[in-house]
């Protein structure tokens, strides 16, 4: 379970050996995501529909992306600027790494550098 915390979390979202990114692991990453959506959002939920859409279609392996949420909703996507614009206080940066090509990880870093 993600939690809200000023400090970069990693998150292991699989062990075994994954030779690509599979539909149950980008639903893992998905729920982090939603985790720390869910206490903070009180309108649009829905939003959080059109991120996991986002992930099956531009996750496909390691990569970086922003993540910000407010009470009206989230943004998701790889320009930071973009993103921040719904919350540049509630802004991560997401990272999703394979590490020994076994197993996925998952880093939860707040982003708090100025816009």
């Amino acid at each position: 379970m993600s939690t809200i915390t000023n400090e970069s979390v990693r998150h292991m979202l699989t062990s075994g050996y994954e030779e690509s990114l599979d539909r149950s692991t980008k639903a893992l990453l998905f729920g982090h995501l939603a985790d720390l959506a869910w206490p903070i959002v009180t309108h649009y939920r829905s939003d959080l529909y059109h991120d996991v859409s986002w992930i099956m279609n531009f996750v496909d392996g390691p990569c970086t992306f922003y993540f910000s949420v407010d009470e009206c909703g989230t943004s998701i996507g790889q320009d930071r600027e973009l993103v921040a614009l719904r919350n540049p206080i509630l802004l991560w940066k997401i990272e999703l790494q394979r590490q020994d090509n076994r197993t996925w990880y998952l880093w939860v870093t707040p982003d708090s550098e100025k816009i």
